[in-house]
């Protein structure tokens, strides 16, 4: 079931055609951030842009609109509160591109984390959503950057039987604790996989590289302390790899942040 937090949200809704569907209920569980806040939707954000087109953006008709919108707001975040309502919406968008896109945004605003987590858990926690793995990642960078980190929900899902789920949760507490185990289980887990997948969670991983200055030069102290003989050639082959994929991920990062 869709709510909207405050007005102007009227984007069209189109019948359905399958006879059931899925549909996610939540319930906000403290006040529109936007409240009593004295946001002017006529503030402009990125690019001189107001608020009130940036909303209108995450709710038009068109899905190519709402996900090159949310894309943008997911690579040049953290958003303006003013668009969380819109974002938490688009969690549950038809288009899984722009639900995607949405997700990562919101794992961007661990100050509203209270807010966003109960929305990105039932998600992270269901095979049959496309985007689980993102919530996934998501939950792990709010807990990062939310002021009161609540890492249970990560723990529990370091005993998942999926590869990738591990990693993500792994990967968010790392940031948060900065414990080597957790290197151990993205390492290791990324190691298991076939070559056609290890690639594309090479490349995640470069991104979180990118995001995380720390992270590679952390994977290396722990493959070089590690004493036990088995996979550590292949471990440093792996974290070589990241680093140099992070790189120009790097690079672009600095580009923005000096045009900005």
């Amino acid at each position: 079931m869709r709510r909207w937090w405050h007005s102007g949200g009227t984007r069209r809704q189109y019948p359905f055609i399958l006879a059931v569907t899925l549909t996610l209920q939540w319930t906000p569980c403290q006040a529109d951030p936007t409240e009593n806040t004295g946001i002017d939707p006529k503030t402009t954000y990125h690019r001189e842009v107001t608020l009130e087109v940036w909303a209108n953006r995450l709710q038009h008709e068109n899905n190519i609109i709402r996900w090159i919108t949310a894309a943008k707001l997911d690579g040049e975040g953290p958003s303006p509160p003013y668009l969380i309502p819109h974002l938490l919406d688009l969690t549950s968008d038809r288009d899984p591109r722009v639900a995607r896109h949405a997700i990562g945004a919101l794992g961007q605003l661990g100050e509203y984390s209270e807010i966003i987590g109960p929305v990105l858990k039932p998600i992270a926690g269901t095979s049959l959503n496309p985007n689980q793995k993102h919530a996934i990642a998501a939950l792990g960078k709010l807990a990062y950057r939310s002021t009161r980190p609540d890492p249970a929900y990560l723990r529990k899902l370091l005993t998942s039987a999926d590869v990738t789920s591990r990693s993500l949760a792994a990967r968010g507490l790392w940031s948060l604790e900065g414990k080597p185990e957790y290197l151990e289980v993205i390492l290791e887990d990324t190691c298991r996989l076939q070559k056609c997948r290890r690639r594309g969670v090479v490349l995640s991983l470069a991104h979180f590289a990118a995001a995380e200055p720390s992270f590679v030069p952390a994977c290396e102290r722990f493959v070089k302390q590690k004493r036990s003989g088995g996979n550590e050639q292949f471990e440093q082959q792996l974290v070589d790899e990241i680093k140099q994929r992070a790189k120009p991920l790097i690079a672009a990062r600095k580009a923005r942040s000096n045009q900005n």
